[in-house]
């Protein structure tokens, strides 16, 4: 400090000089402004000190109502913020660091007003305010800007909360049935500090497991389809609800070996092709497996639950069905089709053919990268495509033998949704999958 200054004995007498080191020998901060947007206070603060805080300590902000109860105790964490003992001092060759937080507090506390202060504790003795850190500030109008039984810094804010945020519910939301064994579900929240959860389910629908109170619950399933509703309550006793749908569906088993009505149905009046879908795997699974057909000639894709088409050419046809459920699972049933075409005004009759030509099967589906890949009596090569939702080809590869399985490695690829495409002799196969 005294270095390059010709009469230390000169500063050293200097009552301005003494100040100033009795003031700053060690940490000092100093609130410099403050600023307050809809739910989003932002605070400056500065160490103008010669040194550090030595021991840990959080920081918090604290939101008192107008009667001055504590509502909630907000943490602050982020670069610099997770310790004060980061909140670095002036040095003699660089200004003191500016130590700057924005902190969005909805969900924190009821929509309503607050009076905003700065809480610096000790991080062993927290609750006791004589350890706490003061700032520097002075006493604005009359108003304390530190309150010795609490060692709360005021702030000399208010903020307006008005909205409060939507609860996420994660976790599994397929449950199998009955039949199949298990039915159980594992689901969770995020929950802020000083936020509550209660989970409910429509009586007799499921028992819990676990605690309906905490921000995860285990339900065993009894009847399927059914909902879940997550209910949190902020600090202030207002809440906010969230509804889950819970299927009765397990994996992807529900469109395993799928079988439909053999001959083909022709309605003598028109001629008319009529396939009936008839699941044989689970059949609690009607409700929610969806079908579409593509009848080989162009027609456009209906989704319904009996196929039914009429051709306006002869020849052979390949049909292809393809049973969907909710969360991308599926499976490909492609059968040849031989026959006339309608015919006007009625009657008449054609030969038809049907039979089961090939099954494409993925699984898992959802996977975390790895899926499977198999296709039954199927002879020659084809190539598989992986697309993301932007059309971007991330797989590719041309294989033979399907009828052994095959994996795709999507280890390397973000979260999210896929197409996957299957292209060969008389085949022209898509599907969604969805890797975790």
């Amino acid at each position: 400090l005294w270095a390059n200054t010709p009469t230390p004995s000169a500063i050293i007498g200097s009552t301005n000089y003494l100040e100033e080191i009795r003031k700053k020998l060690g940490y000092r901060f100093v609130l410099k402004n403050s600023t307050i947007t809809p739910n989003i206070v932002t605070v400056n603060i500065q160490n103008v000190g010669f040194g550090n805080v030595f021991n840990p300590r959080k920081a918090y902000l604290i939101l008192k109502n107008i009667a001055g109860n504590v509502v909630a105790k907000v943490e602050l964490n982020g670069i610099n913020l997770d310790d004060v003992r980061n909140w670095n001092a002036a040095t003699t060759t660089t200004p003191a660091l500016n130590v700057s937080f924005s902190k969005n507090l909805t969900g924190y506390a009821c929509p309503g007003t607050y009076n905003l202060y700065l809480e610096l504790p000790d991080f062993e003795r927290p609750t006791d305010p004589k350890y706490s850190i003061r700032l520097a500030n002075n006493d604005v109008g009359g108003v304390p800007s530190w309150d010795v039984n609490t060692g709360h810094n005021n702030l000399f804010r208010t903020i307006t909360t008005t909205s409060l945020p939507t609860p996420i519910i994660t976790g599994s939301v397929a449950a199998c049935t009955a039949a199949i064994a298990t039915k159980q579900t594992i689901n969770s929240t995020t929950l802020l500090p000083g936020q509550t959860a209660t989970w409910t389910i429509p009586n007799l629908t499921g028992t819990f497991v676990s605690s309906n109170t905490s921000n995860s619950v285990t339900i065993n399933w009894i009847t399927l389809p059914t909902t879940l509703t997550l209910t949190v309550t902020l600090p202030g006793g207002c809440t906010v609800t969230k509804t889950q749908t819970i299927e009765s569906i397990c994996g992807c088993s529900c469109v395993d070996n799928i079988g439909f009505s053999q001959p083909i149905n022709v309605v003598p009046s028109s001629n008319v092709v009529e396939i009936q879908p008839s699941p044989t795997a689970s059949t609690t699974c009607d409700n929610v497996l969806n079908y579409s057909w593509n009848w080989g000639d162009g027609s456009p894709i209906d989704n319904t639950t009996i196929g039914r088409h009429c051709y306006t050419i002869a020849g052979n046809y390949i049909v292809t069905i393809t049973a969907s459920l909710y969360n991308g699972c599926s499976r490909v049933y492609t059968y040849n089709v031989v026959g006339a075409p309608c015919l006007a005004g009625g009657g008449g009759s054609r030969s038809t053919n049907l039979y089961n030509n090939n099954t494409i099967k993925i699984t898992p589906n959802p996977s975390s990268g790895i899926f499977n890949i198999s296709m039954s009596n199927f002879d020659g090569k084809a190539t598989i495509q992986v697309l993301d939702i932007n059309g971007r080809i991330v797989y590719q590869a041309i294989e033979e033998h399907l009828d052994t399985e095959k994996q795709i490695d999507l280890s390397n690829a973000q979260s999210g949704i896929y197409i996957l495409k299957v292209i060969g002799d008389n085949l022209n196969y898509s599907q969604k999958l969805i890797k975790n």
